[in-house]
C-alpha cells in the first residue's frame, strides 16, 4: 500500500493479495492502480476472492503432507472459517510438529456485484471478469444460478483507466 515507483506500466497485477486489510485498503489500492500505475492505455489484472468456496469449505481442517523435495515443506493442517458478517475467509495453516508457528489469513471476498460498487470512484472500469477461461456475464438483470463462479475460489477481473474520469477530473 506504500510503494512508490517512479514509473507508469502497460499492466499491473495483483495476485493472491487483493482482499488482504479493509475494503478502504482497496480502494486506496485501486487508486493508485488507476492514478499512479497504470498508462492510459493499459490494464490491470487482479485475481479477487469469491465467498461462495470459502463459506461451503467453513468449518474443515484438512491434514496436508510434505510436498516432496520441496525444502521446508512440512506436514501441516489447514482449517477453513468464513466470516458471514464481513465477508472474510480467515485460513489457517498449523505445522503439525509446531503448533505454536500456525500462522492465519484474513482476506475480504468479493461478489463481482460487490467487486463493481468498490471500484465506483477508484477511476478504473471492468473490462473483463472470467472464472477458469470462462467470462462471466455482467450484464444487470441477468440470473445466474449456475456455473464455474459456484466452485471457484476466486475469478479474475480485467479493468482498464475510465475515460470518464478523465473527462471530470
Amino acid at each position: 500500500y506504500t510503494v512508490a515507483l517512479d514509473q507508469r506500466f502497460d499492466l499491473v497485477c495483483c495476485w493472491e493479495t487483493f482482499g488482504i486489510g479493509a475494503d478502504a485498503d482497496q480502494r486506496r489500492l485501486l487508486k493508485r492502480i488507476a492514478g499512479e500505475w497504470l498508462e492510459p492505455h493499459g490494464c490491470a489484472l487482479l485475481d479477487v476472492y469469491h465467498p461462495m468456496r470459502p463459506m461451503r469449505e467453513a468449518g474443515t481442517e484438512r491434514r496436508l503432507q510434505p510436498l516432496a523435495g520441496v525444502p521446508g515443506s512440512v506436514e501441516m493442517i489447514n482449517r477453513c472459517f468464513f466470516d458471514p458478517l464481513h465477508g472474510r475467509w480467515l485460513d489457517e495453516w498449523q505445522p503439525t510438529a509446531d503448533p505454536s508457528q500456525a500462522l492465519a489469513q484474513s482476506i475480504r471476498c468479493y461478489t463481482p456485484a460487490d467487486f463493481a460498487l468498490l471500484l465506483e470512484g477508484c477511476g478504473l472500469v471492468v473490462q473483463r471478469m472470467e472464472v477458469e477461461g470462462q467470462a462471466l456475464a455482467l450484464e444487470p438483470g441477468k440470473i445466474t444460478t449456475s456455473g464455474p463462479l459456484l466452485d471457484a475460489w476466486s475469478y479474475l477481473v480485467q479493468l482498464a483507466p475510465d475515460p470518464g474520469a478523465a473527462k471530470q477530473a
